[in-house]
């Protein structure tokens, strides 16, 4: 089989779920081996099916290749017997700096003869002692060896494998990573770090950094093990001790036993840490900033004293509440410096209140125990806010609790919650179920509560808009936001670290099979349409100092800026009876009806003479022209500074929506037959004014029997129709 076989092979391994080795194999990859994988492929899911049907295809395919004898028989016999080679074992691999590629699967004296006598004359000896096979593929050889079924793409890497005398697990580095594999994971994968040294060796600076750096690791790790409701995996980390800890890593000064989560609220938590000691942090930087100035630098002496205050334990806690914004708790153990603490505190609150009132701001302030709660309503400080009451206030809440833990927050519930315990939360509890052991850190983040703040975000933008238009956008942005998050739970990790090496244990809770190619159409539509939700929301909040309230196309104007149809100018000014343009009609109509095809066209190349792809309106000119709304005139121009007429308006505008909607418009009609004096079937655009008219979308000039085609549109009627148009498809599509 060829190379590329072995290589389709290997990423086949870290597509699906894996694990653990047979030591005798790792005894034969060298001890220099930079990569090692094992793949549990007894494990039931897609892409292990997908592996042990595709690849034994993909190999008998290639042995037939330069054959003029199909043999269908053999070939059916050699992928059954490299299936039963590949289901229920594990698959390995190691590779070295060298691209040296070796394989090895578990096999029984009946499998592996299974399969010599499947190949046929296709397979033939190459060794007797030991007994080595080649194919027909050049770059296939293999051999079985203690119950290992090893093949490679030559026959000195497997006789180097077989007579190695110093394997892999003779490895430190190996030994570290490898330590932390278990017999009950799907994905077991180990890297050293000199495959990235030499990959990047003699490159560019930024890559000989990358280089230098790590100089700090020896190797890394990965575990992953599939479950029902997501996966379980491990990230390990091999330190350089002597180099490592001069940047404070392989230290266990960061070691500790979680306990600040015991005091903080259980409801609605989005995302919690927990970490300890960020003097020692502060303390390490400040010597790097040394060593590589060249200098005698040192924490300011004045600012240390108040760096003990973080030797311990710090928290940060980011839940829902019921203000807009998800509240923020900072829980910092000051227990041993609880005189400093109160002193910082006072200072703290005193300067805000003195900050607050000198600038005149409206506040409102509590005290219970020892804290001291500032709460601020957005729609005072704001006259024209139109937050809606219940998630209007925002709070900030300072001081000590009475385990002499510094505490800063802006829960609005806080003095009532604190010391409630996040443990009492059933999901957390579920995710981070032994936390009484030592970590050198823990994170917690709830899918499910961010999903539901942000969909919070999406209501309030909906109750503080009177445009309908933003109120259906979120509403579809909301739909797809719980298809979206429905198949996300929540993530956690708890972090280790020795002398030697660290590891960060991940517990991501997910329903896998919600995830097809629908969902990422999803997902894509999210983003489109939540983009334009708020875009809208905010237009609709903006005002034209041209446009009065009362103005007879007031809500045209408005309802077309909400949806990004129409800008105004610079000077905030609509200026609604000029004239409109051909390029700026074209340009709306084309942001109105076909807003995604305009926004991501990028030909500016023209056929008009008139249009050159350096003007503002040439992408808009050339769609039009491919959709075939527009032709231009005889002379080969388009006249796009031209004010447009009522007739031509008409003319582009039926043509758009013929284009965009063809025999499914399905917009109520009216009789059009002799309603408009000088419209005759003569004209080239009766069609058009038949069709806009029988449409309910254009009356007669002033509401005569007169259309007068030839009369320039003005900027407010051109608003008009366009979203009369729109209004009856909003009407027809509910």
């Amino acid at each position: 089989m060829k190379k590329i076989l072995l290589l389709a092979s290997a990423v086949s391994l870290f597509l699906s779920t894996s694990i653990c080795s047979a030591n005798s194999f790792i005894d034969m990859l060298p001890n220099n081996t930079d990569i090692y994988v094992s793949f549990n492929t007894s494990s039931k899911n897609v892409l292990q099916e997908y592996l042990i049907s595709e690849i034994p295809q993909m190999f008998a395919k290639n042995l037939f290749a330069d054959s003029t004898d199909q043999n269908t028989t053999q070939k059916d016999s050699i992928i059954k017997t490299y299936k039963d080679l590949l289901s229920n074992n594990v698959l390995e691999m190691g590779v070295n700096t060298s691209e040296e590629f070796i394989f090895a699967l578990k096999a029984t004296d009946t499998q592996y003869q299974n399969f010599i006598n499947a190949l046929g004359t296709k397979a033939k000896i190459v060794s007797d002692n030991p007994q080595i096979y080649s194919t027909t593929l050049d770059n296939f050889f293999f051999t079985k060896q203690n119950g290992i079924f090893i093949f490679s793409d030559t026959q000195e890497k497997i006789l180097s494998a077989l007579n190695n005398n110093n394997g892999l697990s003779n490895n430190s580095v190996f030994k570290d990573v490898s330590g932390e594999f278990s017999s009950d994971d799907n994905i077991n994968f180990y890297l050293s770090t000199e495959i990235l040294k030499n990959a990047f060796k003699g490159g560019p600076k930024d890559l000989q950094t990358f280089v230098n750096f790590s100089d700090l690791f020896n190797g890394f790790g990965m575990t992953i093990q599939s479950k029902s409701n997501g996966i379980n995996a491990k990230m390990i980390t091999s330190f350089n001790p002597e180099n490592a800890q001069k940047f404070g890593l392989g230290t266990t000064a960061h070691n500790f036993t979680p306990v600040l989560y015991k005091s903080m609220p259980s409801d609605n938590p989005i995302f919690y840490s927990e970490f300890s000691n960020l003097k020692a942090s502060i303390d390490t930087l400040a010597s790097i900033i040394a060593q590589d100035t060249g200098s005698d630098f040192k924490i300011p002496a004045e600012i240390e004293p108040y760096l003990a205050l973080f030797n311990k334990e710090i928290a940060i806690y980011i839940q829902k509440d019921d203000q807009i914004l998800p509240a923020i708790t900072i829980l910092v153990n000051t227990s041993d410096n609880k005189d400093l603490t109160s002193s910082i505190v006072n200072m703290a609150t005193s300067a805000l209140e003195n900050e607050l009132q000198t600038s005149n701001t409206s506040y409102d302030k509590s005290t219970n125990k020892n804290l001291t709660t500032f709460t601020f309503d957005l729609n005072k400080l704001d006259p024209k806010g139109q937050i809606p009451d219940g998630i209007n206030k925002i709070s900030l809440t300072i001081g000590t609790t009475s385990e002499g833990y510094f505490i800063v927050s802006t829960y609005s519930k806080i003095s009532t919650k604190y010391g409630e315990g996040l443990d009492k939360n059933s999901k957390f509890k579920n995710a981070l179920s032994n936390l009484n052991q030592t970590v050198s850190g823990i994170s917690y983040i709830n899918l499910e509560n961010l999903a539901s703040w942000y969909d919070q975000i999406l209501s309030f933008v909906a109750q503080t808009s009177t445009n309908k238009f933003t109120q259906d956008q979120i509403s579809t942005a909301r739909d797809l936001l719980k298809k979206i998050q429905s198949p996300w739970h929540d993530l956690s990790i708890i972090s280790k670290t020795t002398p030697t090496y660290s590891t960060s244990e991940i517990n991501f809770n997910f329903d896998l099979n919600s995830i097809d190619a629908n969902y990422i159409k999803n997902i894509a539509d999210f983003g489109k349409v939540s983009n334009k939700s708020f875009t809208s929301f905010e237009n609709s909040r903006k005002t034209f100092n041209d446009t009065p309230n009362d103005a007879w196309y007031y809500s045209d104007v408005k309802d077309l800026n909400a949806r990004g149809v129409i800008n105004g100018y610079q000077d905030q000014s609509f200026k609604p009876n000029n004239n409109i343009t051909r390029a700026e009609f074209l340009t709306m109509v084309l942001r109105a009806f076909d807003d995604s095809n305009f926004e991501s066209s990028t030909s500016t190349d023209s056929q008009f003479k008139d249009v050159n792809s350096s003007d503002w309106f040439s992408k808009a000119v050339n769609l039009g022209v491919s959709e075939g709304i527009i032709s231009g005139y005889s002379d080969n121009t388009f006249r796009p500074n031209n004010p447009i007429n009522r007739a031509e308006a008409v003319g582009i505008l039926n043509k758009m929506l013929k284009y965009k909607y063809g025999e499914s418009l399905n917009l109520p009609t009216r009789n059009a037959e002799g309603v408009f004096n000088d419209v005759t079937p003569n004209d080239w655009f009766y069609q058009d004014v038949q069709k806009i008219y029988s449409y309910s979308i254009i009356d007669g000039d002033q509401n005569s029997n007169f259309f007068r085609p030839g009369r320039n549109l003005n900027r407010a009627e051109a608003s008009k129709i366009i979203n009369k148009a729109l209004k009856g498809l909003d009407e027809t599509t509910k």
